[in-house]
């Protein structure tokens, strides 16, 4: 899902014309004119208001995270340009207290607040394990399962009306010997059918390790 989905009424179609005509994020949606929307999206006009005013809705929500932000405050900060947390934090303080109608306390105290929010931000993404990692704990979990447990989940998936036995208990059954012997037979085809496989086996039997 991009950015823009996020508001209500916003599908990927939507959302890539948007971007295209320039509107590519929340806040500048919000900030957008009805008319700009209409003409550049080639949107009704209703879906165009409904769509700008619930980015604005996006907006101030956000930026009521912020200790000392209100709703009244959180318009005021939209509709001045300082309409995300990152741009609060990086906002000068003479610029909020003639722009917002701040006093300087209240402007450097939400300064303030802004940063605390973008370091907490900064350290919660660089102490997420990369990627790499997830996946191989995510491996390291899948094989800690027995062989019989996997193999048992894969045939519940393809059965439908039939019934199936455990493979724990097909195993145990008196056709054990064939079925082993057959899957053999078919891992061997396999193996035979993979280069790499297949010439180490070769290799080892030229040196007398099978018999």
């Amino acid at each position: 899902m991009t950015e823009l989905e996020r508001v209500r009424g916003i599908g990927p179609t939507t959302a890539e014309k948007l971007k295209n005509a320039g509107f590519e994020t929340i806040p500048l949606l919000s900030s957008a004119g009805y008319k700009d929307i209409i003409e550049k999206v080639a949107l009704a006009p209703s879906v165009a208001q409904r769509l700008v005013e619930t980015a604005r809705e996006i907006v101030e929500s956000e930026l009521v995270r912020v200790k000392g932000v209100g709703p009244t405050i959180a318009k005021k900060l939209r509709t001045t340009g300082f309409d995300t947390i990152f741009s609060l934090a990086n906002a000068n303080r003479g610029d909020l207290i003639e722009k917002v109608a701040l006093t300087p306390a209240v402007a450097q105290r939400l300064i303030n607040a802004a940063q605390d929010i973008v370091e907490e931000n900064k350290q919660e993404e660089k102490q997420k394990p990369p990627v790499a990692i997830v996946a191989e704990e995510t491996i390291e979990e899948i094989e800690k399962e027995p062989l019989a447990a996997v193999a048992d989940e894969a045939v519940e998936e393809i059965e439908e009306e039939p019934y199936f036995p455990p493979v724990s208990e097909i195993l145990q059954s008196n056709f054990r010997g064939e079925i082993l012997s057959s899957l053999k037979q078919e891992l061997l085809k396999r193996v035979m059918k993979t280069p790499h496989l297949r010439d180490r086996i070769l290799r080892k039997v030229a040196k007398g390790l099978f018999y």
